[in-house]
């Protein structure tokens, strides 16, 4: 899981899964689906999330950050812990 963009307005990131990375005419792509947070739980440090539907296809670059995030699940919910904030240029 990777952060694929930050809410500019309260700097919260939004996640996403990687399922398939394609090579199409010498071009590489990334087939991914988006994760938002609901919330911050307080006691885990980390991001409450939810996968969305649908597929989004990027490029490699269009990556906010490259270094993948924490994912867990706890009591059948899925959160999404970061090491350091990620903030938009």
């Amino acid at each position: 899981m990777y952060v694929v963009d930050v809410a500019e307005e309260e700097e919260v990131p939004v996640f996403c899964v990687v399922k398939f990375i394609l090579c199409v005419r010498k071009s590489w792509l990334l087939c991914i689906r988006l994760v938002i947070p609901n919330f911050f739980e307080q006691k885990y440090h980390a991001f409450c999330v939810q996968m969305c539907d649908g597929w989004y296809v990027i490029r490699p670059n269009q990556l906010l950050d490259s270094n993948p995030v924490d994912f867990f699940d706890i009591d059948g919910q899925s959160y999404v812990s970061l090491r350091y904030a990620i903030l938009k240029h």
